[in-house]
């Protein structure tokens, strides 16, 4: 069990992935307050589960008063609460092709407790793969992942799902900035998204202190919400590389450069990992 809280002021720029506002939304502020509660179990060496439940305040500024009523839902402030039940199970094990196939999902209901708001649900699902294809090693690992959720209900702006790379999003779409100049708000939002990546890793070099691993990589996704605001329109291509060197066997850090297969620009990303 644990507990955690966790405190925001975001900006946000909305002027990309927001076709609402007349005037383009390009400095709108985010604070948000959320305290938790989370259990964790295994029930054996196949499955585990998780539960937990959170409340939260958060505040909207510079909406812009020209914002019609109608489309000003997603940026509406005040209290929720929520909680959630999850499972992973892994499918298949089989050491002999050494392949795995991993599953989990997560169903999360609650309330927002605003005028233009109220009760929501949401559902996750993922399948993961990782196979080696060499009978010993890790060589030439490959990994694949297909994501799919939907929310029921509407929901404030820091609700909606977002497909791109951002510090605080595990939805990766890696040619796809998730902030704009520091702003969050770059990447497509929605209520209901699909995601695939695949990757592999080949071995470059390694000496006992660190390791250095390069491979390909290819997202695709598409995003969508009801109202027509938010959206990726379209199905999402990303492919590039990735680089991974991990130190003394523990913290891997991880650099990527991805571009957006429909003309847009490049994105390059690091971040660290256990």
């Amino acid at each position: 069990m644990k507990f955690y809280a966790d405190a925001r002021n975001e900006n946000w720029n909305l002027s990309q992935t927001f076709a609402g506002a007349v005037t383009p939304m390009t400095d709108l502020n985010l604070r948000r307050i959320v305290a938790g509660a989370e259990f964790r179990g295994v029930s054996n060496g196949r499955s585990s589960w998780s539960a937990g439940a959170e409340a939260g305040n958060r505040n909207f500024r510079n909406v812009g008063s020209s914002l019609p009523r109608a489309q000003r839902t997603p940026f509406t402030g005040g209290n929720s609460v929520g909680g959630w039940l999850g499972a992973e199970r892994t499918l298949a094990r089989v050491p002999e092709r050494r392949f795995t196939l991993d599953s989990s999902v997560k169903a999360t209901a609650g309330r927002e407790f605003a005028g233009a708001l109220g009760p929501f649900a949401t559902l996750r699902g993922a399948l993961r793969a990782e196979w080696f294809p060499q009978a010993k090693g890790d060589d030439y690992e490959m990994r694949g992942r297909i994501r799919a959720g939907a929310t029921a209900g509407k929901v404030s702006l820091d609700e909606l799902f977002q497909l791109g790379v951002e510090r605080d999003n595990d939805l990766w779409l890696r040619g796809h900035a998730g902030t704009i100049d520091g702003r969050k708000g770059a990447a497509p939002l929605g209520r209901r998204y699909f995601l695939a990546n695949w990757e592999t890793d080949k071995n470059i070099y390694g000496n006992g202190l660190f390791s250095l691993k390069l491979g390909p990589f290819l997202d695709n996704g598409a995003i969508a919400e009801s109202s027509g605001f938010f959206g990726s329109q379209r199905w999402l291509w990303d492919s590039g590389l990735q680089c991974k060197v991990r130190i003394l066997g523990g913290v891997t850090a991880v650099f990527s450069y991805g571009r957006n297969l429909r003309g847009g620009k490049g994105v390059f990303y690091g971040t660290a990992r256990r």
